[in-house]
């Protein structure tokens, strides 16, 4: 994408700011409502609340969002009514990148459609998920998903990742 940017989230940052290395936003949320195809966002080491991704990507031009090493998010964004920290939902060709994710309610990341259209080609990789209600990463209605070096511990109530509810064609591997 000739236009896609790179944003940036810190601890220290305004939502009021322009999402730039130099005045960041402060939450993941601000920049999920923000980025188009192709874009990058870097997340800052410091402590987050979650966030709902429902902006898309491309085939050809994934929305990236890359935790730096530091980054824990520690409950579900304001948005998250199903009590997941990290929920990717409705939306496609998303990547969501070393993220420490704990004390989720339920899940600490979700990737999750409607069941017509499903969501299309998101990937989950090198995430830490650990001490949550239900799941480490959970998926439903997922088409082509890809949940790859994660690793996921402590799950109160179920599994470290649940792949359901007709998430065709998942790839997950060396997690």
């Amino acid at each position: 994408n000739a236009h896609a940017a790179t944003f940036y989230v810190a601890s220290t940052g305004k939502d009021t700011n322009p999402g730039t290395a130099a005045a960041p936003w402060v939450t993941i949320q601000r920049a999920a409502n923000t980025v188009n195809p192709g874009d990058i966002v870097v997340v800052q080491p410091g402590v987050y609340k979650g966030a709902k991704f429902s902006r898309s990507g491309l085939p050809t031009a994934y929305i990236r969002f890359l935790g730096q090493p530091g980054v824990i998010v520690n409950s579900p964004g304001p948005l998250n009514s199903n009590g997941d920290n990290l929920w990717i939902r409705n939306a496609h060709y998303l990547i969501l990148e070393g993220f420490t994710v704990t004390n989720a309610p339920r899940s600490g990341i979700t990737v999750q459609g409607e069941p017509a259209p499903p969501a299309r080609g998101n990937i989950v990789r090198r995430n830490y998920c650990h001490h949550k209600g239900r799941w480490g990463i959970f998926t439903g209605y997922a088409l082509n998903v890809r949940i790859e070096s994660n690793e996921t511990s402590y799950s109160a109530a179920e599994h470290g990742i649940y792949v359901s509810n007709s998430s065709d064609n998942p790839l997950i591997r060396s997690n």
